[in-house]
């Protein structure tokens, strides 16, 4: 078959190479903007040290290659089709009888595998890890969990045979649960 071939497995990896090459031109580009952006918009805001961008930024990867992924195999493929044309590789193909079809079917199939890898990996795995980003970004911003909770009154409600009570407060943020300033209502 040919795409165990000598020939097909060249194809292979020229289109690997291709498709590496453009991955990290991409990505370089994509992660310097969104440093600075995190710089620009979150360094107003807070001292944000480049150490913590990075790894924010780095936390967007996965998505951002997944809604490249598409742009990266067409730029990568036609990369890889222009570096053996320049070279002569494609008449050569083409004058020792093998198809068009045949030589671009290697692409087609890399392009099904990274297309089933996005959809498998990639997405979870891009969509986990933001909701992780925000979650951190909330955090250096002062907005996380615990500083919501603390500037959120809490209202509880105990039931007692013949009566209830409606205990409200701030918490104390100290992690426990106590509460500052506490009123209860029984009725």
């Amino acid at each position: 078959m040919f795409l165990t071939s000598r020939i097909g497995r060249y194809l292979f990896r020229e289109l690997a190479s291709a498709y590496a090459i453009t991955l990290g031109v991409i990505l370089m580009a994509i992660t310097l903007v969104d440093v600075v952006e995190q710089m620009r918009g979150l360094g107003k805001r807070v001292k944000l040290p480049i150490l913590d961008a990075l790894g924010l930024t780095f936390l967007k990867i996965p998505g951002l290659i997944d809604e490249t992924l598409a742009f990266v195999v067409l730029v990568g493929t036609m990369v890889a089709f222009i570096r053996m044309n320049r070279r002569g590789e494609l008449s050569a193909l083409r004058a020792a009888g093998v198809s068009a079809w045949r030589f671009t079917t290697p692409a087609f199939l890399t392009a099904a595998v990274l297309g089933l890898f996005a959809t498998v990996a990639l997405n979870p795995g891009g969509v986990y890890l933001s909701s992780v980003y925000e979650a951190r970004k909330a955090d250096i911003k002062g907005q996380g969990a615990q500083s919501k909770a603390a500037a959120e009154r809490v209202w509880l409600r105990q039931r007692e045979k013949n009566a209830q009570t409606i205990i409200t407060g701030m918490p104390a943020g100290d992690g426990r649960a106590n509460l500052l300033v506490a009123v209860f209502f029984v009725f």
